[in-house]
């Protein structure tokens, strides 16, 4: 939506210009909406947001600004000890499979398990999974 919203402004510059930004969505696009004006408002941004509605969509209460060092690509599975089938698929794959919490990090932050953890309610449940977790950064300040 950002990279969109950057190319009309850029094709037509005046969809701005001493105007605020007024952004509606539903369901969703509700939400969407909600994450398009929290990266888009800003005190010093030009693209000021006059007006937000939203019908019918999630609440936005702990959205917090987007931290461009903490996108990462997650490559892995979590399989809960439970189902036979992802068991078999490690056992054929000589991946050892076994009924605790095993991490593999490669990349940037070694938190990213602790940021993971805490968007699970019942944090107990987490040890009846294996994990396996390999991230590689995939967009940081320095590539803009």
């Amino acid at each position: 939506m950002i990279k969109f919203y950057s190319e009309c402004v850029k094709e037509f510059p005046n969809i701005i210009k001493d105007k605020g930004l007024v952004i509606v969505g539903h369901s969703l696009g509700g939400a969407l909406a909600q994450l398009l004006t929290l990266s888009l408002a800003s005190v010093n941004s030009s693209a000021n947001v006059k007006e937000i509605y939203t019908f019918n969509s999630p609440g936005a209460k702990e959205l917090k600004a987007l931290n461009l060092n903490q996108i990462y690509r997650i490559d892995g599975k979590i399989i809960n000890s439970d189902n036979k089938e992802q068991a078999l698929f490690y056992q054929i794959r000589s991946y050892k499979y076994q009924k605790s919490i095993e991490i593999n990090l490669i990349g940037y932050d070694s938190n990213l398990f602790q940021n993971i953890k805490s968007y699970f309610h019942n944090k107990t449940n987490l040890k009846e999974h294996y994990i396996f977790i390999k991230t590689n950064i995939i967009y940081s300040k320095s590539t803009n």
